[in-house]
């Protein structure tokens, strides 16, 4: 689904737009100059789905490139190896949330609590990966001439980020599960998931000016994007 030139929603699950599988992350993929990038690649139960909108949007599934992960969460990295293999693409992630892919333990993913409330069947795994590059808090990078910067998503597990994509003149903020649209947090019973960490991380977006606010799940805004992350400040006593 085309969200503004060079940017698509290729995949979203029941409290989204409701895509592809119910479990899915919010899966986008941007255009660079070497072909797409993808940002997380939802559970992987059903990855075909999302290449079916890939198809249907016109890109060749053997053009993405990159997959960048905001966290290790089943529902954003389950689908990385399937991606990973069939595309031979590789994968971003930081070094913490690498380590928590590459190893996959359930407790460690919070897997086990989010099959307690019901989120993930009993029978559900997550498919271990490798990350081909890392990257960290503050780290400004190019992928295709297209540039990005890496902003901390800590608070919402133990190494995650929010990429920053700088294209036609506009921001875009992929924010991972740190922020939802209306300035909405998650705060779980799930290892490195706590209030201080929000705060931390959200306070170093606030006075961005991001356009294009583009979360994890739920809905999405392609103009005044900042406004969801002043939400999450002003409730939380940042600003």
């Amino acid at each position: 689904m085309k969200l503004c030139d060079g940017i698509h929603l290729a995949g979203s699950g029941f409290d989204g737009f409701y895509l592809t599988d119910r479990i899915d992350c919010n899966v986008y993929v941007f255009e660079t100059s070497e072909g797409w990038a993808m940002i997380d690649a939802g559970a992987g139960r059903y990855p075909e789905l999302i290449i079916d909108i890939l198809q249907s949007d016109g890109i060749a599934p053997s053009d993405v490139r990159y997959l960048l992960l905001t966290h290790a969460h089943g529902d954003h990295m389950g689908g990385a190896a399937y991606f990973k293999q069939r595309l031979g693409l590789s994968v971003i992630a930081s070094e913490a949330e690498a380590g928590i892919a590459l190893r996959a333990i359930e407790q460690e993913m919070g897997l086990d609590v989010a099959k307690d409330v019901g989120f993930y069947p009993l029978e559900y795994k997550a498919a271990p990966v490798a990350t081909d590059r890392m990257v960290s808090v503050g780290e400004s990078f190019f992928l295709g001439g297209v540039g990005l910067t890496c902003f901390d998503a800590r608070g919402h597990s133990p190494g995650g980020l929010c990429y920053l994509l700088h294209k036609n003149g506009k921001t875009a903020l992929f924010t991972g599960d740190l922020i939802r649209h209306g300035g909405l947090i998650s705060l779980q019973d799930v290892p490195g998931n706590n209030l201080e960490g929000h705060k931390d991380s959200i306070a170093g977006l606030v006075g961005m000016g991001v356009d294009i606010f583009l979360p994890g799940h739920g809905l999405v805004s392609m103009q005044g994007g900042q406004k969801h992350i002043e939400l999450a400040a002003r409730e939380l006593g940042i600003a």
